[in-house]
């Protein structure tokens, strides 16, 4: 077996759960969202964990061939907008990120913390964009690995509140981009960091452990990393959403063939706990599926999938958003922590 950029392989249980293959079950079939490859995929529904897993899949060695360009390597910073948007609201905004995550800026609104505070939707979405460091989870600020880092965007705003911090990134050209900044980055993926276990007070993975097939591995090189006490946080496009009902094989999030498995929220717990972190919380996301619906529309025009109404697909959009907002059970996006014990 084949693909345009290499071989397959198949799998024979989920790497979510690891429950057995028997039968195909349910099924989505598509290209790559930007149709750079000929290649048809197919993302399966595990109905043991709820996870969705690509099979089959690149194989080990061809698999680098498809980020050979990827979104990573284009320069995106979507942390600069804080310091050159301009209006009441935006000087509000920082002034709850220098109160709840010690951000310096030129301008800000003293008030800003208490009043977005007291406003759930606003708060979590800014949590989530500091991802969820607020100084009164963590006691002060220490190292962090940021796995996976890009080209750095993310490294450079943590330098700004304050943490030392480190990157790894699988893509030598992502690392490049981070090198030319003058960041500390390691090109590899989370092995290359066997010399610093038990340094990091955080370890952080936005976007990138559904590029990953062993679950397992991950969660004990992570524990391995943190010190006592230290906070392992995880953001992941959540397969249990309302996207995915509404848009089937145009949901952005599957992905393929970047996206390996897109794991629920029930098997990242149990694998968490598998590790020994405790402390395991799925953090509510807040509204956020305006761009996620927005680029699943965007492949539905492209390969012609059939989608629900705009009328339907615009109040779901609103449920979706409400729903977030009290619990992440069918957010867009999981986000989710958990703890090494001090003890460990």
């Amino acid at each position: 077996m084949g693909w345009s950029r290499g071989a397959l392989e198949s799998i024979k249980s989920c790497p979510a759960c690891g429950v057995t293959i028997r039968d195909e079950g349910r099924t989505y079939k598509r290209r790559d969202d930007d149709g750079k490859m000929p290649d048809v995929w197919t993302m399966h529904y595990c109905e043991n964990c709820h996870s969705i897993y690509l099979n089959p899949r690149p194989d080990a060695t061809s698999l680098p061939a498809a980020y050979e360009d990827y979104l990573t390597h284009v320069e995106q910073n979507t942390y600069e907008e804080i310091y050159s948007r301009t209006g009441i609201f935006w000087t509000l905004v920082r002034g709850y990120l220098r109160g709840g995550f010690n951000i310096d800026f030129d301008s800000s609104c003293k008030w800003g913390y208490l009043i977005i505070r007291s406003f759930p939707p606003a708060r979590q979405k800014l949590d989530r964009f500091c991802r969820n460091l607020n100084l009164n989870r963590l006691r002060g600020f220490g190292r962090l690995l940021d796995v996976g880092c890009g080209n750095g965007a993310f490294l450079a705003f943590a330098e700004k509140m304050g943490w030392k911090a480190e990157g790894v990134e699988p893509d030598p050209v992502a690392a490049n981009l981070c090198a030319e900044k003058g960041l500390d980055v390691r090109c590899g993926f989370i092995d290359e960091m066997d010399d610093r276990q038990g340094v990091y007070d955080v370890l952080t993975m936005n976007h990138v452990i559904e590029h990953a097939a062993n679950l397992d591995h991950i969660m004990i090189k992570s524990f391995a990393l943190l010190r006592p006490g230290g906070l392992l946080w995880i953001a992941l496009p959540n397969p249990n959403g309302l996207g995915l009902k509404m848009f089937g094989a145009a949901f952005s999030a599957l992905h393929p063939p970047y996206h390996l498995c897109l794991y629920s929220q029930r098997s990242l717990r149990d694998a968490m706990h598998r590790a020994g972190f405790d402390g395991v919380r799925v953090i509510r996301r807040g509204f956020h599926a305006r761009v996620h619906w927005r680029d699943s529309l965007k492949i539905s025009k492209k390969y012609s999938l059939a989608i629900p109404h705009a009328q339907i697909r615009y109040v779901v959009r609103w449920i979706s958003d409400f729903l977030s907002v009290f619990t992440p059970r069918w957010s867009e996006e999981t986000v989710i922590i958990a703890y090494r014990p001090i003890n460990s």
